[in-house]
């Protein structure tokens, strides 16, 4: 008699705790028990770079680590025929909390496409890559700016946000202007000139 009431008692408990996982699975995704593992992913950003000035491009690192249990796969490459690649995203604030206007606001383009290849992070391993924040916000004027990085990946996972950070970008005199332009002239006709 003893036995039988302990067989029950444990059939009764995990009866009880089966349905409970059920529901809990189930509550993010009603009608879908979902037993695969997903990458779960988190984001740092950073710019190692001091003594920024207006005009200069601005490089900020994005930290992608996999804290979950499975591999990580996504899209390895280094430019977008676009211009950008969409999948990491910048935005900055000024100092008065006023968000930098993004150069190419009005363009309704995708991804165009690139060269690269197929990479992938095994759990508790990161992968880094180093975006201009130019490319997303158009910084004018001197100041301290607060810039958020939002990494899109691959599949059916959710869009990652970082902790801000401030980045301080410095005036340049007009004399610094003008060697700069001219710098930058000078870039630009020796790029003209290798692909004639």
């Amino acid at each position: 008699m003893l036995f039988k009431k302990i067989q029950l008692t444990c059939f009764v408990f995990f009866y009880f705790t089966s349905i409970c996982y059920t529901v809990q699975s189930n509550e993010n995704n009603p009608g879908k028990i979902d037993n695969t593992a997903k990458p779960v992913l988190s984001l740092i950003i950073r710019c190692d770079h001091s003594g920024l000035k207006v005009g200069d491009e601005i490089p900020i690192i994005f930290l992608i680590k996999n804290e979950g249990i499975v591999g990580y796969t996504y899209s390895d490459r280094n430019y977008d025929r676009s211009g950008r690649m969409p999948e990491y995203e910048l935005s900055a604030v000024d100092e008065q909390g006023e968000k930098v206007p993004d150069p190419r606001a009005k363009w309704t383009g995708g991804m165009m496409g690139g060269l690269g290849g197929e990479g992938r992070i095994a759990s508790n391993n990161s992968f880094t890559k180093t975006i201009a924040l130019n490319r997303w916000a158009l910084l004018t004027k001197p100041g301290i700016y607060q810039v958020t990085g939002t990494y899109y990946p691959e599949g059916s996972l959710s869009k990652i946000i970082s902790s801000p950070i401030r980045i301080k970008v410095l005036p340049r005199t007009d004399e610094e202007t003008g060697v700069y332009i001219n710098k930058l002239s000078t870039q630009l006709k020796e790029t003209k000139d290798d692909q004639d």
